[in-house]
């Protein structure tokens, strides 16, 4: 009859509830994805920053080593008593890139040339790390050496087990003594990995105090503490002097041949400890030599970084890295090698940074 409809058959209201189980099983599966994915509870976010500016090529900037604090400090108590004026000679090295705008401009696609350094003497970055200018001078000036907020963009290429492409991203971002590195790496739809890096910046460089790491499947920490390592399996060891980590070292490496720590020059050596998951090693890079790296820039002059093999290697990856003085020492190509053939190229595409700092 007309407005009578039979009840489902019972074979019906069990794959119609089988059905409703598995969606409630996906939401809670998706839900519980996006909890692990969510930054952890070391991690600090920072609000995203405002990047109006394009970075266009400019002429390398001639950079001196700063003048010891000390000796600084030395040559300003012997100008306060002597009976003539010191020589202009004697006057500190200074850094003085040209600036290709005098006014900021709001305009999305304006560019700006090398990043401005302040005239001032640096801190002393000897060995014995010791510093005699007044801690806040120092601190403020060190601050202002600083790069902008700044976005890096790459093209990658690679192989895995077959052609691999995609896209990558470095963003630097600072708040007064605050800093957050962000590398992410997408492999198109198949893959990406997520490697952050947050601290103070310090009057001798980069102080990682959390580092976090996402794969497909893995999410790792390291805690750097003032003076313990606390790894990824919770085991602890001493903090090594200026450790950095896997994303910290990117902007740190910048900053030491911006600020004329380390010549960029064949056959110069850097090093530092860098701190992973999986434990501290002392990473060396040689200065190999430059090379001219065609990119949509135009062709790009970069000085190529070369790794030593690790005294006890906890893999088979390792990076070389391409740092170009024209585009304010920012590395232009990253090349992680994966082992047996395998490896994963990025190659700069486009660098964004902001008008003024935070």
């Amino acid at each position: 009859m007309a407005g009578h409809l039979k009840p489902p058959a019972p074979g019906w209201r069990v794959l119609g509830l089988s059905l409703a189980l598995v969606l409630v099983a996906h939401a809670i599966g998706l839900g519980w994805l996006a909890l692990q994915w969510q930054t952890p509870a070391v991690l600090k976010p920072m609000l995203a920053p405002v990047l109006t500016r394009q970075i266009k090529l400019e002429a390398p900037v001639e950079i001196t080593k700063p003048v010891p604090a000390r000796v600084e400090t030395a040559r300003q108590a012997t100008k306060s008593v002597a009976t003539e004026p010191e020589p202009e000679t004697a006057t500190p090295p200074q850094i003085t890139p040209t600036v290709a705008e005098t006014q900021p401009d709001p305009s999305p696609t304006s560019t700006v040339a090398a990043l401005p350094v302040p005239a001032a003497s640096a801190p002393d970055f000897s060995s014995s790390g010791s510093v005699t200018i007044p801690p806040f001078a120092a601190r403020a000036e060190m601050l202002a050496r600083w790069p902008l907020d700044t976005r890096l963009s790459y093209v990658l290429q690679g192989n895995y087990r077959g052609p691999l492409s995609g896209d990558a991203q470095v963003l630097w971002q600072r708040e007064a003594d605050r800093y957050q590195v962000q590398v992410e790496i997408k492999l198109g739809w198949i893959a990406s990995v997520v490697m952050t890096s947050q601290g103070r910046v310090g009057l001798q460089g980069l102080f990682p105090l959390a580092y976090d790491e996402k794969l497909p499947g893995v999410h790792r920490t390291v805690l750097l503490g003032e003076e313990q390592l606390t790894l990824g399996d919770g085991q602890q060891q001493p903090r090594p002097a200026r450790v950095q980590d896997t994303a910290s070292q990117f902007v740190e490496l910048t900053w030491r041949f911006l600020s004329g720590q380390i010549p960029l020059e064949q056959g110069a050596i850097v090093h530092y400890p860098m701190a992973r998951p999986g434990g501290v090693d002392e990473w060396v890079y040689d200065v190999v030599g430059q090379e001219t790296l065609n990119t949509r820039f135009g062709a790009v002059p970069a000085w190529h970084l070369l790794p030593r093999p690790l005294a006890k290697p906890r893999g088979p990856i390792t990076a070389e890295m391409w740092f170009a003085p024209s585009l304010q020492y920012l590395p232009v190509r990253i090349k992680m090698n994966l082992g047996d053939g395998a490896y994963v190229d990025l190659l700069i595409d486009k660098v964004e940074q902001a008008s003024i700092a935070r």
